[in-house]
């Protein structure tokens, strides 16, 4: 999870990607970061958060709805309803079971998605499901929702805005929110924790007694929490910026994002940063939302500026930016240096593609519909 709670769900007005180069790397990490186009008729909106299910699928939800990854394209699924604020988190558990939460809740049968019974009186900010007959959910105003395989019910409220939930089982989990944590333990949700005058933005968990979290203080500086026998500590963060998300794969490889850009590192002995491409011309200090790691190797990033990041540490392998429709992907080149390598085009065909200057990309012409780039 995901948006800080300042942003309530307004919709974020971007521009198209012109030029980027990919992230500097950190030392031990031999892989960058690359910007991915999405479907024209997303350009200029926000994507708050994903979820990947394996290298070759996955989901990601924002203002305008909700998108999926599949056999290498973004396409649109569903759009959402604007004057119900757009979708802030998703949980998907398997190719045939998911769920996004923001204005309203929606579920995934493995065919479609649909709109269910709402029980929040305010913004859902984040969704963890245990499996398919139990689960989270944390609106901001401090209400606590379950799922309990039939349908979302009011469980507790809280005096505390909440951010974001995290559930090691069914029995154990954690919540973050404005000053707390709170554990659930026994049946109940309960303050395990203060932390006056800081937001306590993102959770991961790896096991019952390893966990990051991620958030900001009150002087407006980014805050790492790592939890040590019960208790969060404070860890040494590379910036005073804010964090928004952090996404752990094992006790050596965690990822977390934020404001200005900033992509940060934990390797097993400390934190370093990448920083991201200036893929939003009209304002650098654009913020990242979400991160979600397939592996090591692999993972996704998105935010408030048009498109989506993919992380890879193969610079040979192919990365697909194909869509089913006229002009989906609005630029083009051969052979030309952009994004900081060599990118190439398998195609001479319907007008183009015509070679450009480095750093610059060309519009494709009407009619040309699909593409295929990689870099090497």
């Amino acid at each position: 999870m995901r948006l800080r709670a300042s942003l309530l769900i307004a919709c974020i007005a971007v521009i198209l990607i012109l030029s980027v180069h990919p992230v500097g790397r950190t030392s031990g990490q031999s892989g960058s970061w690359y910007p991915v186009a999405v479907p024209d008729e997303w350009y200029g909106d926000y994507f708050a958060d994903l979820h990947m299910i394996s290298s070759s699928e996955g989901w990601a939800a924002g203002n305008r709805g909700i998108m999926r990854y599949h056999d290498g394209a973004w396409s649109v699924v569903t759009e959402t309803d604007r004057l119900k604020g757009g979708f802030l988190a998703l949980d998907i558990l398997s190719a045939t079971d998911g769920w996004a939460v923001g204005g309203e809740i929606m579920h995934f049968d493995g065919q479609s998605w649909s709109a269910v019974s709402n029980p929040a009186s305010g913004p859902i900010f984040d969704v963890d499901m245990v499996n398919t007959s139990d689960g989270w959910a944390v609106e901001v105003f401090g209400g606590i929702l379950h799922y309990d395989g039939s349908s979302w019910q009011s469980f507790a409220a809280m005096p505390h805005y909440l951010y974001c939930v995290a559930m090691v089982s069914s029995s154990d989990g954690w919540i973050g929110g404005d000053g707390v944590f709170l554990r659930y333990e026994g049946g109940q949700w309960t303050v395990a924790q203060e932390v006056p005058g800081e937001e306590v933005a993102s959770i991961t968990m790896l096991s019952p007694t390893s966990g990051w979290a991620v958030g900001n203080g009150s002087d407006g500086d980014g805050r790492i929490w790592r939890l040590v026998n019960g208790t969060w500590l404070l860890v040494a963060s590379p910036k005073d910026t804010p964090l928004w998300d952090v996404d752990m794969l094992s006790s050596s490889e965690v990822w977390a994002v934020g404001h200005h850009r900033f992509i940060y590192h934990y390797d097993g002995s400390g934190w370093s940063l990448f920083s991201a491409p200036s893929w939003c011309p009209t304002n650098d200090d654009v913020p990242l939302d979400a991160v979600e790691m397939v592996s090591a190797t692999e993972g996704w990033a998105s935010g408030e500026c048009d498109g989506l990041l993919y992380y890879t540490t193969e610079p040979g392998r192919t990365l697909e930016l194909r869509y089913p429709y006229t002009l989906r992907l609005p630029w083009l080149c051969r052979d030309c240096n952009v994004f900081g390598r060599r990118w190439r085009s398998p195609t001479t065909e319907v007008d183009g593609p015509r070679e450009v200057g480095s750093g610059s990309l060309e519009r494709l012409p009407a009619g040309a519909d699909r593409r295929t780039f990689w870099w090497s």
